[in-house]
C-alpha cells in the first residue's frame, strides 16, 4: 500500500520490516525524489547522524547496557549487606537497597526510556552529587547514583546511550541540520520523551507525524477479507485446529503467482507451536518458518555455559551444574564419557571443584576451552571453537544450529562490554541468565514439493507480525486471544513511579498499543482472518476473551450493550456461528500430533499389557541367580542371603526392585545406610581391641575406660573413612550440618555402652563378624548357607545369643504378632539356627540391639534361659517365646506361642517356601505390612500402603 505523504526528506518508521515495506511499495511509485529520501528507524537515523557528528563513541545495545549496568551496581557494594557504601548517608536507618538483578533491570529500563531527557538527567546529576532530588525517596536516590556510575563506565567503554546522542546532536543542531529538513514520522505511536525533546530542540526540522491507525478502537476487517473464529476447547487442541485451518486454506486456495505468504500464525509461544505444526505442514505441502525468541539458558550452549559459570563463580557449587556442563556436544566429551563423568562425580561426596574441573579438562581440550571462556571475558576469541562445533555436530537440525549461534552472538556482545570496563564474567552471567535470543529458521522442504512451489507458513508473535506490510499474507491466524495472554492494564511499576515524580508522565498506554497492533494485524491478510481463543486454559479453567477480540466483536454489532445477539458459550455474533471452527481435547493422539481428528495412531509394535510383577516364562531363570563362591571359581547354587530373604518376605516386588533391578541412588549418600556401615565398623573394632586387652565384656567396673576407648576408635574410624573408595558406603561429612550429625552418631555409640554394660550380664562376646561360608557346609532351608553374623555372645553353659546391630529397633523386630502371614524380621532367627549347626552351640536368643538415639533391644529369646534382667529396655512379653508349644497339628498364627526351638524350625520352613517362590520367579507386589512400602523405590505400585 503506497503512503499518501512522500514529500519528506527523512521518513522515520517504527521497525526495519516497515522500512523495507515502505521502500518496496514506493519503488513502483512514479513520484520523484524516492532515491533521495532517507527511510529508516529513529534509532538508526540517530546512529547515522552520530557517526557523522558524534565524538567517536559507539551507541550501546541492550546487552551492553545490561552488562555494564551490572558492573556499575557491583562497584562499592558491601558484600555482606549488598548495599551501596557511598550511598549509606542518604538512607534512613534500617532502609536498604539490595544490588539485586531486579534493581539492575529497573535501572536499565530507566536508562533505556529516559537517558538524555532533561528532567531525568538533572535528577541523576543531583544524586551523583550526594543530594536527594526533591520528591525522590532515599532508595530511588541510590538507584540514580548507580545510574550515574553506569554513565561513567559507559564513557570509559567508549559507548554512549542513544538518548545522550540525541541530546548532544540537538545541542549542535545548527551544525547537524544546516538547512531545513522535512521529517515524516509515519505509522507512529505518540512520540516518547526522547524523541519529543530531540525534535523540540532542532528548529531546522519541519516535523510531520502520521499516527498509526487504531488507537481509538478496533474496526471491522478490511473489505474482501473473511472473518472467522476458532475455539479449541483447550490449549492442547489449539495446534491441531490451526493445522486443520491451514490445510483447508491451502487446499481451497487457487491464487497463484502472489508474493504473499500463504499463512501467518501469530501466537504467544511461536517456537513451541511451530514444533507441533512442522510435520502436519510438510504433509500438506507447506514449508514452515518461525521467528521467535528463546531464553539463552534454554539453548544447549547457553545451558552448558551458564552451568559452568555457576560452578566457577559460586563457592557452594553444584555437581548437577558441572554434570550439565560436561554434556556433549560443547564439552568435547561423547555421551558415554559424559555419563561416566557424571556417575563418578555423583558417587564421590568428597569431590572438590578444582579436582573435578581439572579431571574434565584433562579428559577434553574442548572442555578446558569452555572453562576458559566461562572464567574470563577476554577469552571470547574461543567462541570460534564452539561455533565450529555447532556447524559440524552430526544429526543436528538447522533450527538447533540457529539457536546455538544466536546464543553465542549474545555472549560475544556481553563479553565485549564487560571487557571494556574491566568487569568479570559474573556480570555477563547475570545478564545472560535473563536474556532472550532471537531464532529464525524454516523447516525442511515439504514432502513431494520443490522449494519454488511449496506453500509457506510463518509462525511468529503478534508484535513481529504487526510490523509486516499490509497484504503480506493470504490468511492470518491469531491464536491465544485470551485476557490472560494479552492484558491491556497499565502496570504501576517502580520505573513509572519514578518517572512520574520527575514530571515525566506516560505518553502511551497498553490499551492504545494493543489497538494499534491489532489494527496493523487486520491489514495483513488479503483473504481471511481467523481469531482463535481457547475456551479453557492449561489446567482446565475457563478463559476470558482478550480486549481486542471483544472490541472486534462489538464492531460487528449494532448495539454493543445488548446481549441477545451473542452466542452464550462463544461470545460471538450469531452471524459467525456457521463459519466457526471447533476442536475438542478428547482426541489425545490427534491433538498431540496436530493431525485430523479422525486420525488413528499407528501401532509400531504391540506388547501384552500384563500385570505388575509378572515375569515372562523365558526369563524366570534370571530372576534368581546362583551365588558365586568367595574364591570366584564356581557357584553355590541359589542361596540368597538372610537380608534378601527378609526383604522378599516383606514384599516380593520390593526385593525384585532393590536387589535384582538394583534401583538405587546415583549420589553417594549420607544417610542411614552409611551411618550403619560406620557404626558396625566402630563396634567391631571396639570389641576386637577391648577383648584383646583382656576384658571379657563391658560392665560397671570398666565402663569409663570402655567409653574412652570407644571415643578414640570412633574418631580414628572417622578419619579412616575419608581414605575409602567413593561408593564404598563410607560415612563422610561435607558441611557443618553433616559434621554435627556424624558427631552425634559418635556420641550415641559412646552412650550405647551404658546399655551394653547391662546387656546379657552372664554372657560375653565370643565371635565378632562371624562368617559362615561354603567351606562350613551348613545347610539351611535346603540350601547352602552363607552369611556374616554381627556378634555371637556365649555363656559358660554353652548357650549362645545372636546379636545384630541396628540404628533403631521396634515392633517389626519383636516375635509377638509374627507368623506365616507377617513374618517380621527373620535375619537373626535364620542366623540362630545356622550358628547352632556351624558351632554346635544351643541358641537361646536372636536379638537386635540399637546403638542409636534410643538404646534398647528386641527380637526373640528362650524364656527358660534368659530373663528380663538380660534384656534391658526390651518388651519382654513381646520377645519371649513360649515355654511349651501347642499340640502337633494345631495351626499357629503367632510364633511367640511356640518354644524358641520350634519357632526357629517354623521360621526355617517359612524361609524354604520363600526361596522356592523366589526361584520360581514369583515377584508380585504383596507387602506384608504397610511399613514395607515406606522405603520401597517403586512409587507407582498399586499395592503401595495396602
Amino acid at each position: 500500500m503506497v503512503q499518501k505523504n512522500v514529500n519528506a526528506d527523512v521518513v522515520v518508521l517504527p521497525s526495519f520490516s516497515q522500512v523495507e515495506d515502505w521502500r518496496k511499495s514506493h519503488a513502483i511509485c512514479a513520484e520523484a525524489g524516492l532515491f533521495s529520501q532517507v527511510v529508516t528507524t529513529f534509532n538508526a537515523w540517530i546512529a547515522d547522524l552520530w557517526e557523522l557528528h558524534g565524538d567517536g563513541r559507539a551507541i550501546a545495545d541492550s546487552l551492553q547496557r545490561q552488562t555494564i549496568m551490572h558492573a556499575a551496581f557491583g562497584v562499592g557494594v558491601d558484600a555482606e549487606a549488598g548495599v551501596d557504601i557511598g550511598a549509606r548517608a542518604l538512607m534512613p536507618d534500617g532502609d536498604a537497597l539490595t544490588a539485586s538483578p531486579g534493581v539492575v533491570k529497573l535501572a536499565s529500563e530507566c536508562v533505556r526510556a529516559a537517558a538524555g531527557v532533561p528532567a531525568f538527567e538533572r535528577a541523576v546529576e543531583q544524586a551523583a552529587a550526594g543530594a536527594v532530588p526533591q520528591g525522590i525517596s532515599s532508595r530511588e536516590a541510590v538507584l540514580l547514583q548507580g545510574i550515574a556510575r553506569y554513565y561513567r563506565l559507559l564513557a570509559q567503554a567508549g559507548l554512549v546511550e542513544v538518548g545522550h546522542a540525541c541530546a548532544a546532536l540537538s545541542g549542535e543542531s545548527s551544525q547537524v541540520f544546516p538547512r531545513p529538513l522535512r521529517v515524516l514520522v509515519a505509522q507512529a505511536a505518540p512520540l516518547d520523551w526522547r524523541m519529543s525533546a530531540f525534535f523540540d530542540s532542532c528548529p531546522a526540522i519541519e516535523l510531520t507525524v502520521e499516527e498509526a491507525p487504531g488507537a481509538s478502537g478496533v474496526v471491522p476487517v478490511p473489505e474482501g477479507v473473511e472473518l472467522s473464529f476458532g475455539f479449541p476447547s483447550g490449549r492442547y487442541a489449539q495446534p491441531g485446529l490451526v493445522a486443520d485451518l491451514i490445510g483447508d486454506s491451502l487446499a481451497a486456495s487457487a491464487t497463484a503467482g502472489s508474493s504473499a505468504i500463504d499463512a501467518i500464525v501469530a501466537c504467544k509461544d511461536p517456537l513451541s507451536l511451530f514444533k507441533q505444526l512442522e510435520h502436519p505442514l510438510a504433509a500438506v505441502g507447506a514449508v514452515g518458518c518461525v521467528q521467535a525468541q528463546v531464553p539463552f539458558s534454554s539453548t544447549d550452549f547457553g545451558r552448558q555455559f551458564l552451568s559452568l559459570c555457576r560452578v566457577i563463580d559460586e563457592e557452594d557449587w553444584s555437581k548437577a551444574d558441572l554434570s550439565d556442563a560436561a554434556r556433549p556436544p560443547f564439552s568435547g566429551l561423547n555421551g558415554a564419557d559424559a555419563l561416566q563423568a557424571d556417575r563418578e562425580l555423583r558417587a564421590n561426596r568428597l569431590a572438590t571443584k578444582e579436582g573435578s574441573l581439572l579431571g574434565l579438562s584433562v579428559a577434553s581440550d574442548t572442555f578446558s576451552q569452555l572453562e576458559d571462556l566461562a572464567s574470563d571475558p577476554d577469552a571470547d576469541i574461543l567462541l570460534g571453537v564452539f561455533e565450529q562445533i555447532a556447524f559440524t555436530s552430526p544429526g543436528r537440525s538447522d533450527a538447533w544450529r540457529s539457536e546455538q549461534l544466536s546464543a553465542m552472538a549474545a555472549l560475544r556482545s556481553c563479553t565485549k562490554a564487560a571487557r571494556s570496563v574491566g568487569a568479570s564474567m559474573r556480570s555477563c552471567m547475570r545478564v545472560l541468565e535473563d536474556v532472550m535470543v532471537t531464532v529464525s529458521f524454516e523447516s525442511a522442504q515439504a514432502a513431494g514439493g520443490s522449494s519454488g512451489s511449496d506453500a509457506r507458513v510463518l509462525v511468529t508473535t503478534q508484535s513481529v507480525a504487526s510490523q509486516m506490510g499490509a497484504g503480506s499474507c493470504r490468511m492470518l491466524v491469531l491464536c491465544d486471544l485470551t485476557s490472560a495472554d494479552f492484558p491491556v492494564a497499565d502496570k504501576d511499576d517502580a520505573s513509572a513511579t519514578l518517572f512520574e515524580k520527575l514530571g515525566l508522565m506516560p505518553y502511551d498506554s497498553m490499551l492504545a498499543r494493543a489497538r494499534r497492533r491489532f489494527a496493523a494485524l487486520q491489514q495483513l491478510p488479503i483473504e481471511r482472518l481467523v481469531c482463535m481463543r481457547p475456551l479453557n486454559d492449561w489446567v482446565g479453567n475457563p478463559t476470558y476473551p482478550a480486549a481486542m477480540l471483544q472490541e472486534l466483536v462489538d464492531a460487528y454489532r449494532q448495539d454493543p450493550s445488548a446481549q441477545d445477539d451473542l452466542d452464550e458459550l462463544f461470545g460471538i455474533p450469531q452471524q459467525f456461528l456457521d463459519t466457526m471452527a471447533q476442536r475438542g481435547e478428547e482426541s489425545l493422539f490427534a491433538n498431540a500430533a496436530a493431525v485430523r481428528r479422525d486420525a488413528e495412531q499407528p501401532v509400531m509394535a504391540e506388547v501384552p499389557s500384563g500385570s505388575i510383577g509378572d515375569v515372562d516364562p523365558s526369563s524366570v531363570a534370571r530372576v534368581a541367580l546362583a551365588r558365586k563362591l568367595p574364591d570366584g571359581q564356581g557357584f553355590a547354587g541359589f542361596s540368597p542371603s538372610p537380608s534378601q530373604v527378609e526383604l522378599y518376605l516383606e514384599c516380593p516386588y520390593k526385593w525384585f526392585a532393590q536387589r535384582r533391578v538394583d534401583i538405587e541412588e546415583l549420589d553417594e549418600g549420607f544417610g542411614a545406610l552409611e551411618r550403619g556401615t560406620f557404626s558396625h565398623a566402630v563396634l567391631q573394632r571396639f570389641y576386637q581391641e577391648f577383648i584383646a586387652e583382656g576384658h571379657a565384656k563391658v560392665d560397671a567396673d570398666n565402663l569409663a575406660y570402655a567409653k574412652e576407648l570407644m571415643r578414640r576408635i570412633a574418631d580414628d574410624e572417622e578419619r579412616a573413612q575419608r581414605a575409602l573408595e567413593p561408593g564404598s558406603g563410607r560415612y563422610v561429612a561435607v558441611n557443618r550440618f553433616e559434621q554435627r550429625e556424624l558427631d552425634e552418631c559418635k556420641n550415641q555409640l559412646v552412650d550405647y555402652l551404658d546399655f551394653e554394660s547391662r546387656f546379657l550380664p552372664t554372657f560375653h562376646p565370643a565371635y565378632l563378624e562371624y562368617e559362615i561360608g561354603p567351606q562350613d557346609g551348613v545347610e539351611y532351608a535346603g540350601r547352602l548357607f552363607m552369611g556374616i553374623v554381627d556378634r555371637i555372645d556365649v555363656d559358660d553353659a554353652g548357650n549362645a545369643v545372636i546379636v545384630d546391630y541396628k540404628g533403631s529397633v521396634g515392633p517389626a523386630h519383636e516375635i509377638a504378632g509374627k507368623g506365616p502371614r507377617v513374618p517380621g524380621k527373620v535375619q537373626t532367627r535364620m542366623y540362630a539356627r545356622a550358628v547352632e549347626r556351624a558351632l554346635g552351640v544351643r541358641a537361646v536368643g536372636a536379638l537386635y540391639v540399637s546403638y542409636g538415639a534410643s538404646h534398647g533391644c528386641a527380637g526373640a529369646f528362650d524364656g527358660r534361659a534368659l530373663e528380663a534382667a538380660h534384656v534391658p529396655y526390651a518388651r519382654v512379653d513381646h520377645c519371649s517365646c513360649a515355654v511349651s508349644s501347642p499340640p502337633a497339628g494345631d495351626d499357629v498364627d503367632d510364633f511367640s506361642q511356640l518354644t524358641f526351638g520350634d519357632m526357629l524350625d517354623s521360621t526355617e520352613a517359612l524361609v524354604a517356601t520363600a526361596i522356592e517362590s523366589m526361584q520360581a520367579g514369583e515377584v508380585q507386589p504383596a507387602p506384608a505390612t504397610p511399613d514395607a512400602c515406606r522405603y520401597c523405590p517403586v512409587a507407582n505400585c498399586p499395592k503401595r500402603g495396602a
